[in-house]
């Protein structure tokens, strides 16, 4: 069976795996608007609730391996999942958010008016000293198939970034370009697939975000 940018699966690495998907926690640069990339920033206070809050919902869960981009919001976020789950954590910089080359730090508007001055599609437009969405899918790309033959038949949490993961949702579930700049992955939202070899990823979850109402009560109680 050929996946979605894939290639074909050998078949000594088929079977069900279980991704659970999260996106880092809140940052300062998220609440400006700010295009962060490979940027090494951390969470803000309350990206750190947030954080706790997402680990929390993995109370109870028996799984097999937890991955992160190697950046610290992303490290920092994973950490309370790996000690609900008594996991190591992974990490990895293939799980990088998009390098944003010069454009990192700076306000995204920025980015969008070079983008449209540019003339390029979308897909191929690479800021200086950066990545192009074609870059960063092949990176994504390589790595899912990684898993496919290293960690068949396992249940696995993925802590990455927006870009990253609208690219996992995009290459698994068969989605366009257009569709994959529709997908919100909101700060710890939680996206869970079933990818099987008979068919593509099924979504069992897509951008739930729950956890972080008891989150919010706890992030305004650190103000009274």
């Amino acid at each position: 069976m050929r996946q979605p940018g894939l290639g074909r699966v050998p078949p000594s690495v088929r079977g069900l795996m279980k991704l659970y998907l999260v996106r880092h926690g809140e940052t300062d640069a998220n609440r400006e608007v700010r295009l962060q990339g490979h940027s090494d920033t951390r969470l803000s206070e309350r990206g750190r609730i947030q954080a706790q809050a997402i680990g929390e919902r993995f109370r109870g869960l028996q799984l097999d391996s937890i991955f992160s981009s190697d950046l610290s919001r992303a490290m920092e976020t994973a950490l309370p999942i790996s000690e609900v789950l008594r996991l190591p954590i992974q990490k990895t910089d293939k799980l990088r958010e998009r390098n944003f080359g010069i454009y990192q730090g700076r306000l995204y508007s920025d980015y969008l008016a070079a983008f449209q001055l540019s003339g390029l599609e979308k897909t191929e437009f690479c800021p200086e000293e950066g990545e192009s969405e074609r870059m960063i899918e092949k990176r994504i790309s390589e790595f899912l198939y990684s898993l496919r033959e290293n960690h068949a038949g396992k249940s696995l949490v993925l802590v990455s970034h927006s870009g990253p993961l609208r690219v996992i949702l995009r290459l698994l579930c068969g989605a366009n370009y257009a569709e994959l700049r529709t997908i919100e992955t909101k700060n710890t939202s939680l996206s869970i697939l079933d990818w099987s070899d008979e068919m593509n990823p099924t979504p069992s979850l897509i951008n739930c975000t729950q956890h972080l109402e008891q989150a919010q009560i706890a992030f305004l109680g650190s103000y009274e």
